[in-house]
């Protein structure tokens, strides 16, 4: 096995692949947690409208997956295959939260569809770049998993900045439009600095290997792959989980839990805390058992903390933050397993195909998690509204209270649970993925 293979990435190389994360977590967070709310409280949307834009956009999203992730592995440039697209998504995500974080009373449901598809469009862009760049930055099993604990501790870092906003802005009803103005403007300042780092320090990761690239029908030829499907199949689980309890975290924790509302970012900043701590220990825990076992574990941990939110007693700010830390443990496991899990993958195919196919792996990987998202979002919020749940009320009825329970507690945890199943006996482990590996440097065609 060549040098390559051992020799760590350099740490302002993972600082410039990973400050790419700051801006697309400071526009996830406020997109899956605040901007739902938003359009339905301060501007006054139809609830149920809303949640059905949202779903619709991500499935619309999802079918664009596989046609950048199509084009992606076909550009050739100077710049690389990757490079160039990051470059070209970042305007797009500048003036798409500008129209989306600005609005004002009087925006109707076409403004939302419009400027919702733009963002997610250029998420795709800057995320299906910044995955495949991060693929090529190490063939290594182990160092992967540190490659993209740095990608997940960026992104932890920008929710956490994004989330600690409300804290220092006065609470009321007509301060939720500085709110979202501010991060709004958060992403739209960090998006060109971020990008233009990356593109400068990366410029020599993203160079074209292989002369062959997949089309739209090797991307549908990847479902045959049994490990792609393991992989899929835990990615949506775990997207429906995390999706069922971000569409509906203010309302749980300000009508079920009755937590006033300057506490909902202490519990997401302490279940992002967590996550921070643990992403460097999840890393460890995965060169040490494997990745596939680590990410069951780390299952295990995410399970017990949300069912400790059965032992919060309403307005019991100390009980629901202990539930929000131990859940929140297992949260960058969750994100970044599954993605340097697929770049092992990506190796398993170019042996056995000949063809590159990152960018199409990583489209896949990225539409079951949007579709867990879609699904969970669109499906929560016609649950909330058929149990007669009113955004605009304070208090509620009784079957509105067990409905966020069963959305944020009882079905993300028979999710997670399924999500273990995938991972029973996983075939690429680290030794089967160096095997691999010293395959494919004999090899002089690929």
């Amino acid at each position: 096995m060549s040098n390559s293979a051992h020799r760590k990435v350099d740490r302002l190389t993972l600082a410039a692949i990973a400050s790419v994360s700051l801006p697309i977590a400071t526009l996830t967070a406020p997109l899956v947690v605040y901007l739902p709310e938003f359009y339905t409280n301060a501007l006054g949307l139809d609830l149920a409208l809303v949640g059905t834009i949202f779903s619709v956009v991500r499935l619309v999203d999802i079918a664009l997956d596989p046609v950048l992730g199509s084009f992606m592995d076909r550009t050739q440039s100077r710049w690389g295959r990757y490079r160039p697209w990051l470059a070209l998504g970042t305007p797009l995500l500048m003036l798409s939260v500008a129209m989306l974080f600005f609005a004002r009373p009087g925006v109707g449901p076409l403004h939302l569809l419009t400027w919702l598809i733009g963002a997610y469009a250029a998420w795709s862009i800057i995320s299906l770049s910044q995955l495949s760049l991060s693929a090529e930055l190490s063939p290594s099993y182990d160092e992967r998993s540190r490659v993209y604990g740095w990608v997940q501790s960026g992104s932890i870092i920008g929710i956490l900045l994004v989330l600690s906003l409300p804290l220092v802005i006065q609470r009321g009803q007509s301060d939720q439009y500085a709110t979202m103005y501010i991060m709004g403007w958060l992403t739209i300042c960090l998006m060109p600095l971020c990008a233009g780092f990356a593109l400068m320090r990366l410029r020599g990761s993203s160079a074209a290997g292989h002369s062959e690239h997949g089309s739209l029908i090797e991307y549908l030829k990847l479902f045959r792959n049994p490990i792609v499907l393991r992989l899929l199949g835990a990615d949506l689980l775990l997207g429906l989980a995390s999706g069922m309890t971000s569409a509906v975290s203010i309302f749980f924790f300000t009508r079920a839990l009755q937590l006033p509302r300057a506490a909902v970012a202490f519990m997401i900043i302490a279940h992002m805390l967590t996550a921070f701590v643990m992403a460097p220990v999840w890393t460890k825990v995965a060169q040490r058992f494997g990745k596939h076992r680590a990410l069951s574990v780390s299952i295990g941990v995410y399970v017990l903390g949300q069912l400790l939110y059965l032992l919060s007693p309403p307005g019991s700010i100390a009980m629901a933050f202990l539930a929000s830390a131990v859940a929140g443990c297992s949260y960058s496991a969750f994100v970044m397993f599954p993605r340097a899990m697929m770049a092992d993958v990506g190796d398993d195919e170019l042996l056995r195909t000949g063809v590159n196919r990152t960018a199409l792996l990583y489209a896949l990987l990225m539409g079951t998690w949007k579709v867990g998202q879609a699904l969970s979002v669109g499906a929560a919020f016609v649950i909330l509204s058929l149990m007669s749940f009113d955004p605009q009320r304070s208090v509620i009825n009784t079957a509105a209270v067990h409905g966020l329970y069963l959305i944020y507690v009882g079905g993300p945890v028979i999710l997670a649970m399924l999500a273990t199943l995938a991972m029973y006996r996983y075939p690429l482990t680290s030794s089967r993925h160096a095997a691999i590996r010293a395959e494919l440097e004999v090899r002089t065609d690929l």
